[in-house]
């Protein structure tokens, strides 16, 4: 193949279309022919890079350094990020074995490449990174900086998200982001305290949500008069008795029956509790008589 490359007239290039197109074509000949292909396909015919593109020996390199060029026509262009994309859906949804080191080459090329186009990369490419489960953490914190609400909003739920990354998106400057921090389990404790100073009422009512939520940050959300927070903080299995109380005096009146019925709740189950205590006797059964 090589040698017919070298010696095939300048002008015939449906022969060399042809060739590049041949299965047994190996990955040295097109990477060493590969140069040449680039001129030839700016000249007269871009199939050859199409060929190139959907080869199946073609190197990644090749293939990466296609799929960003444009100095060529995109005919010969889209076909390779086409390709890209199909790796890149293959590693992220586990479909094929990956590296570290081709998540890292992966991800360098989605931040380089264009968001718009035939074959969007950029935006698109990183969502990808930011809701795979096999993102690794430290790919993870680079996406956290991306500043797109969608973005980190896949962050925050993706399971391999570190504390720091948690702890970063807590001060994201999207509301809806970090209410999604507050709401995550896995949210450091001071930052989840930090947070209850947010601005945001739709984040302060998140927190008043969690049953993680520590009671003493709780008891200092019953001064607020946030609708939603005030509403969440009746319905949180961890609230202090003492707030609820407080609470069934509320300005809301759906605010205290809320509370009320937590109260209440919490009084039966109680009940039910001291009935299932080992040696327990049930309530308003007299003790066992004592036999002689």
């Amino acid at each position: 193949m090589c040698e017919l490359l070298i010696t095939m007239p300048p002008d015939n290039h449906w022969n060399r279309e042809q060739i590049f197109a041949r299965p047994e074509l190996t990955s040295a000949t097109i990477e060493r022919f590969y140069p040449r292909a680039i001129e030839w396909g700016k000249q007269l015919n871009y199939t050859i890079l199409a060929n190139i593109a959907t080869h199946s020996n073609t190197p990644r390199h090749v293939l990466k350094d296609l799929a960003m060029r444009n100095d060529v026509p995109v005919g010969g262009v889209i076909p390779a990020q086409k390709q890209m994309q199909t790796w890149a859906n293959e590693l992220l949804t586990g479909t094929r074995a990956a590296s570290p080191d081709d998540i890292n080459e992966l991800y360098e090329y989605a931040v380089q490449t264009p968001s718009s186009g035939p074959v969007p990369g950029g935006k698109p490419s990183i969502i990808q990174f930011a809701k795979s489960p096999r993102t690794p953490t430290n790919i993870l914190a680079k996406v956290a900086t991306y500043d797109d609400r969608w973005v980190q909003t896949a962050v925050v739920a993706n399971s391999n998200s570190s504390a720091f990354v948690l702890t970063t998106l807590s001060k994201s400057h999207f509301p809806e982001v970090r209410a999604l921090v507050a709401a995550n389990p896995s949210t450091p404790w001071d930052t989840v305290q930090n947070m209850m100073e947010d601005t945001d009422p739709h984040v302060r009512a998140t927190l008043a949500a969690n049953p993680k939520t520590p009671p003493d940050v709780l008891t200092r959300f019953a001064k607020d008069r946030d609708y939603d927070e005030l509403k969440n903080l009746a319905r949180n299995p961890n609230t202090p008795r003492e707030v609820l109380v407080e609470l069934t005096g509320n300005y809301y009146v759906y605010i205290q029956q809320e509370a009320k019925t937590a109260l209440m709740n919490r009084s039966a189950g109680e009940k039910v509790a001291g009935k299932l205590q080992p040696g327990a006797r049930p309530v308003d059964q007299p003790p066992a008589r004592l036999t002689e």
